[in-house]
């Protein structure tokens, strides 16, 4: 064997022993736990059949789910977590008619969460009634 082949090896094993310690160090990263928190009873006072709910808070913020269905509620769909504007919807199936509701819970990283304001939607998505405060 010639010198020139015995470096090449040796240049092949050390590329693999690097690659071999990259790939199993393993970094543990730190789970940011989450300060602020806010819950809200949702009532369905307008009148008509709601589909919908579109919640704005004061800083972004994630709504809270099952861990089983991955519903947030009774809603299958959840856009804008980690945004401060939320909609939920499920529009396949009635969520909330005249007088029914639910809570929600919220969760952001800084502490003073609010909710802002908050409205249902019809089952093609547009604003039923008025926006409501908090």
């Amino acid at each position: 064997m010639k010198i020139r082949d015995i470096s090449n090896l040796v240049l092949v094993a050390l590329v693999l022993f690097s690659l071999t310690m990259a790939c199993s160090s393993t970094k543990t990263v730190k789970e940011r736990p989450y300060k602020g928190q806010a819950g809200h009873t949702f009532i369905n006072e307008e009148g008509a059949v709601a589909f919908g709910l579109v919640v704005q808070v004061n800083q972004s913020a994630v709504v809270v789910t099952d861990p089983q269905s991955g519903m947030a509620g009774p809603f299958k769909n959840v856009q804008g977590n980690g945004t401060t504007r939320l909609t939920m919807s499920n529009p396949a199936q009635a969520i909330a008619v005249g007088g029914e509701g639910f809570r929600l819970i919220f969760r952001s990283y800084p502490s003073g969460l609010q909710i802002r304001s908050w409205w249902w939607l019809d089952q093609k998505g547009k604003r039923l009634g008025k926006k409501k405060s908090g």
